[in-house]
């Protein structure tokens, strides 16, 4: 019988107690899928602000943005675990689906404040911010 590792356990993987074996198409599978897709597509090391209005209608960035914000939801889940305040705080464990994470997107870049930043500022900045102001976390 094939083990599936949470992401908890994996301080003990790091601490050598135990060798990970992934189900297939498990969620840590495909999110290696994701970051492979992400070197494959040369562009998307580029996307900024200034390209958001062009990658917005590529094919490849909704499955970017979607593997973005699950690094972000890994990010949460190990500050989590680690007793840290998490980046955002979504009011429910479903997480955030792509047409979300477009409006938020749309909604931070819209902001008076958004003509001081320097165009050249990674989109993925803009998003973190707008899940923050969109999911604060109690006490921040």
């Amino acid at each position: 019988m094939q083990e599936i590792y949470s992401f908890m356990s994996l301080s003990n993987i790091r601490q050598g107690r135990r060798s990970p074996r992934f189900a297939e198409g498990s969620a840590v599978r495909n999110a290696f899928g994701l970051v492979a897709l992400c070197f494959a597509v040369e562009s998307l090391a580029a996307t900024s602000i200034q390209d958001f209005p062009t990658h917005r209608k590529a094919t490849w960035f909704e499955p970017y943005i979607m593997g973005v914000g699950a690094g972000f939801l890994l990010a949460n889940t190990s500050l989590r675990h680690d007793g840290k305040t998490p980046l955002y705080c979504p009011p429910d464990k479903r997480g955030v689906s792509f047409n979300q994470y477009r409006a938020i997107l749309n909604r931070e870049l819209a902001l008076p404040d958004m003509r001081a930043v320097d165009p050249r500022t990674p989109i993925e900045l803009v998003l973190l911010s707008g899940l923050r102001h969109t999911f604060p976390c109690s006490g921040t």
